[in-house]
């Protein structure tokens, strides 16, 4: 774990294959920028991006303890010798041509090396890693085609497919919600995903850890390890490879795919979280890890929905109760509030129909016409936060309708900060001016959901229920 260790937390590092501008080499050296010791390797040229460059290990001044490779697979095993021989302490080899292409062979000697000289290494066949609170970042994506999240949050990802854990990624990046540690494992010839999760495990500075897996060659370790794990922080999985994906896996990261039932077994000894529903859709762990870490704890699963514009709040209310939450039950006094509230809103004939037409006002969910403006929408809102049966606001928001104002942004933030339950809002659509809201709303810390939504509460309030703490990150309880 010592190695492993230093592969997060580098004080200098060599890179293998460093390059100029758009090319593999070019991209990891401008992205390890942040780190101040950071020697490239190319015996072609005497500068890069403003660093020197070193014709070889031998010539550095000192000697890194950590080496990334971007460098041609058989040149990777004979420099990964040298490098263990001179005193390195950890590796990420990027490269790929190992035994996913079918050169086994010299993926065996990588690992044989490893295990004589005690250097683990991240890979092959890999994006490498990301890590918020060292600076480390391997990527070789450029910065400006993806959406690289550089805020430390209390969220750890691992991923065995390079281009999902990149989603996972900028999904967050999209939703503003800060990320701690990012891996891609590419084969885990030397270290593995359950090695990683024992590495986040021991980290404090990482409360949900989230895991995208393929296949696995040691199912029993990752068990073992994860009990330890989940028996202190939430660990979600997705996996791929169950049904007609199975035939990619073994030519994607070198893994066989496995039993899904067992599986399935497996995540339940070890207490994981497995996200089995649209596995397709990496959005449910998002919204996952985003209400976990930006939301505050809830009491229960007692929901109350309030929507401007009533289908939504219909939708939501059949998912909720099909997802086995519950739908808040008013009390009488806040059925009263909220029906004083809506009554000038109501037309009857005569005073007498009005008070039967209020008798069906109030109830959960709880529509606010079309014709709502801020103060009716945030007054309801108060209400039902008082109310003492109701642990979760769900608020399904037509920002199309006339009278919202463009105030309402300040005016939901505010009430946002009154109350200690979860708040989940969703801006329904997709029009310009949606957008142009939710942006106003991430600029003050204040997150908002797309669907799939009902799912990820869900999940989130198991969670929440099993650890009995709060997974908020301080960054969301400060005030801007």
């Amino acid at each position: 774990m010592s190695s492993l260790h230093t592969i997060f937390n580098p004080e200098s590092v060599v890179l293998y294959g460093a390059s100029n501008t758009g090319t593999v080499g070019g991209i990891v050296l401008r992205n390890l920028r942040r780190l101040s010791r950071v020697y490239p390797i190319n015996p072609r040229t005497t500068s890069l991006h403003g660093k020197r460059c070193y014709p070889s290990l031998e010539s550095l001044p000192e000697v890194p303890e950590m080496a990334v490779f971007v460098i041609n697979s058989e040149t990777v095993v004979r420099e990964f010798e040298k490098f263990c021989q001179a005193g390195g302490k950890g590796a990420i080899i990027i490269s790929d041509g190992f035994a996913e292409s079918g050169r086994r062979e010299l993926e065996d000697r990588l690992r044989n090396l490893s295990l004589q000289y005690g250097v683990s290494y991240i890979g092959p066949n890999c994006l490498g890693i990301i890590d918020n609170f060292s600076g480390v970042n391997t990527m070789f994506i450029p910065a400006h085609r993806t959406g690289v999240i550089r805020e430390p949050g209390g969220i750890g990802i691992i991923s065995q497919s390079g281009g999902i854990g990149l989603e996972l990624m900028e999904m967050l990046e999209a939703d503003r919600v800060g990320m701690g540690k990012w891996v891609s494992c590419g084969n885990s010839s030397s270290v593995g995903v359950a090695e990683i999760l024992a590495h986040m495990g021991q980290d404090p500075r990482i409360e949900v850890i989230a895991i995208y897996l393929e296949g696995l060659s040691e199912g029993l370790k990752l068990m073992e390890l994860g009990k330890q794990v989940s028996a202190k922080k939430p660990v979600l999985i997705i996996k791929g490879g169950s049904g007609g994906g199975k035939e990619a896996t073994m030519s994607h990261t070198a893994s066989l795919a496995g039993s899904h039932e067992a599986f399935r077994a497996c995540c339940s000894q070890a207490g994981f979280y497995l996200i089995e529903d649209l596995t397709e859709d990496p959005k449910i762990m998002v919204n996952v890890l985003s209400i976990l870490t930006t939301q505050p704890k809830a009491r229960g699963k007692r929901t109350a929905v309030v929507s401007v514009g009533g289908g939504a709040a219909v939708l939501l209310a059949d998912q909720i109760t099909a997802e086995g939450l519950e739908l808040a039950q008013f009390s009488p006094e806040t059925r009263q509030r909220l029906q004083e509230l809506l009554r000038e809103n109501i037309k009857a004939a005569n005073p007498d129909d009005l008070e039967q037409m209020l008798v069906n006002v109030g109830n959960n969910p709880l529509d606010l016409l079309g014709n709502c403006d801020d103060r009716r929408l945030i007054r309801a809102l108060e209400i039902i936060a008082d109310d003492p049966g109701t642990d979760v606001i769900v608020a399904a928001i037509y920002l199309q309708v006339p009278y919202l104002s463009e105030y309402l942004a300040e005016r939901l933030v505010e009430f946002r900060r009154s109350i200690d339950k979860p708040f989940i809002v969703s801006p329904r659509g997709l029009c310009t001016h949606v957008s142009r809201f939710r942006e106003s709303l991430y600029a003050k810390r204040f997150h908002t959901y797309t669907v799939p939504m009902v799912k990820p509460l869900s999940i989130a309030l198991d969670i929440w229920d099993r650890y009995d703490q709060s997974f908020m990150s301080e960054a969301e309880l400060q005030e801007d």
